[in-house]
């Protein structure tokens, strides 16, 4: 464990952590109350069971000195639904008016196919859309934190080391097919190797929102907490589980929940601006480089990195003209760069369809004026 995790105190400042009723994401709650944190912002699935922990973690509270006034606050997350994640950060924007910590914590793993609300397949929308929704929806916030209290505010994407073990090179996306169309069609899901996938696209993402992103700000990064026993793995089959258990054992050590909070901590507490848009394990900076082939006669990568570039086309235009006009940064609807949605995110039955504003008789085009 690095040195400084005893005096690490989160006095008077807000986070906002996902996943927060089981395993790590319920055990860095009860860290956070522990070192002092003022306002907690808890997103859970079940609000019922997010208030019971809250009730806990106050009467817990009670007995840690300089932790008796926490606030928590218990709101309600879907990560499989658009909406519910725009809600989601409406409701903490009324509940703070800062932001130091944000954790995205929640994921999900799976063996069968579903679709979500939204329309997307469960395991990629809960792993990487909607979390990179919450980083453009909060960023804000966290970047006026950040100037308040003139020092950087803190992102960070919990990863996996499963990524290293994903499907997309043996099994690429199609040149001819959009990337998210692909992710979403059912016949193309393994249900062995999708968490993985999702992992891997989810660190990408990462980056690529890094590099828009000054780190002086806020710093992003993306931490795994490496193998560790929750009740994660329920979702799957009994023998899966089983199969799982057995490689965990035999490639390394399971870490308890108390050594996957520290990392958590080391994340988002005491690594530096070196960290930002980097993926950390085993409290160091590793430097992974993943690299997947190029498909023949397209000419650009394959599978995530198109994704990745489909993605961060409406995050960078969010991210760097936010506080320029406001149509531009408007998430209302799907953007593009061509009158009729060109390069957009296609819809789950692979359309691109334009904006309703622009369905409307074509504009017409002067010619130039002669004066």
């Amino acid at each position: 464990m690095p040195e400084h995790f005893d005096s690490l105190s989160f006095h008077s400042e807000t986070a906002v952590v996902t996943g927060t009723t089981h395993g790590l994401g319920l055990a860095f709650c009860d860290e956070l109350v522990h070192r002092h944190i003022g306002t907690l912002i808890m997103g859970v699935r079940n609000v019922k069971r997010g208030e019971e922990i809250k009730a806990n973690l106050l009467e817990k509270s009670k007995s840690i000195a300089g932790s008796s006034n926490v606030v928590i606050h218990v709101v309600e997350l879907q990560m499989g639904d658009f909406e519910s994640v725009k809600a989601f950060s409406d409701l903490v924007k009324a509940h703070t008016r800062t932001i130091d910590i944000v954790l995205l914590n929640a994921g999900v793993g799976g063996h069968d196919f579903q679709i979500t609300q939204s329309g997307h397949e469960r395991i990629m929308q809960v792993n990487v859309y909607s979390n990179a929704l919450l980083v453009l929806e909060l960023l804000p916030l966290l970047e006026e934190t950040a100037t308040l209290k003139s020092r950087p505010s803190r992102l960070t994407w919990v990863g996996s080391f499963v990524q290293m073990n994903h499907s997309l090179v043996k099994q690429p996306v199609p040149g001819d097919r959009p990337v998210m169309e692909y992710l979403d069609d059912k016949l193309f899901f393994d249900g062995r190797s999708r968490y993985q996938d999702s992992k891997l696209i989810g660190s990408m993402v990462m980056k690529q929102m890094a590099r828009r992103i000054d780190k002086n700000s806020v710093i992003l990064n993306e931490v795994s907490p490496g193998p560790v026993w929750t009740n994660f793995g329920a979702v799957y089959p009994f023998y899966l589980r089983v199969l799982f258990g057995i490689k965990v054992f035999l490639s390394s050590k399971p870490n308890s929940l108390s050594e996957g909070t520290s990392r958590y901590l080391h994340a988002i507490a005491l690594v530096g601006k070196e960290s930002h848009g980097s993926y950390i394990s085993d409290y160091n900076i590793a430097h992974v480089v993943c690299i997947l082939p190029s498909i023949p006669d397209v000419g650009h990568e394959s599978t995530a990195l198109s994704f990745v570039g489909n993605l961060t086309g409406f995050v960078n235009v969010s991210l760097v003209y936010k506080t320029t006009f406001t149509r531009p940064a408007s998430l209302d609807e799907v953007r593009g760069s061509g009158p009729w949605g060109a390069n957009i995110i296609a819809a789950a039955g692979g359309s691109r369809q334009p904006p309703a504003r622009k369905r409307g008789r074509p504009r017409s085009i002067r010619p130039p004026s002669n004066r």
